[in-house]
């Protein structure tokens, strides 16, 4: 053995990590994900990056399925593609879009609530403000969804064009 080697631990792997089985690391840390920049990078619309824009305004998206129900079965799935074409072209970076399908009690919306309180959005997308003009639910009295979201949250509620504001 040469002057500064080390002798070769045979229960690590070519990294020096120990290995638990084969040559995965016995210790590892979270999982570190690419970050999605925009609607873009996720394949919507223009996939152009640019740096020299800095960070774009986070956004989430929100739609009541019960307010969609007389515009047949594929309505959910056109208004997502609105929100995600409507932040696209505003340059916004859209988050996850909670959907509320009728008799579920609400469960995306109260969801949405903790996620716009943890992540801080600057503006939730609704495609109709009668999206959250409903009861919140028997715990929050007589508030409708979108009282809620202006007493619990720094977002401001923002609707599609061509919907009610």
């Amino acid at each position: 053995m040469t002057k500064g080697a080390r002798a070769a631990d045979p229960s690590a792997n070519c990294d020096g990590w120990p290995t638990g089985l084969g040559n995965t690391p016995k210790y590892r840390g979270p999982a570190l994900l690419p970050s999605i920049l925009a609607a873009g990078d996720a394949g919507f619309g223009d996939n152009k990056v640019r740096p020299e824009l800095g960070p774009r305004p986070f956004v989430i998206g929100y739609i009541d399925a019960a307010c969609l129900s007389r515009q047949g079965p594929k309505a959910v799935a056109q208004v997502r593609a609105r929100i995600a074409k409507f932040a696209t072209m505003m340059q916004l970076d859209l988050g996850h879009v909670y959907v509320d399908y009728p008799n579920l009690g609400g469960s995306s919306f109260r969801v949405l609530l903790i996620a716009a309180i943890r992540y801080n959005p600057q503006q939730i997308l609704v495609p109709d403000l009668a999206h959250l003009e409903t009861q919140a639910d028997a715990r929050s009295g007589d508030q409708t969804r979108r009282q809620l979201i202006q007493r619990r949250t720094k977002a401001t509620v923002r609707s599609l064009p061509g919907g009610r504001s």
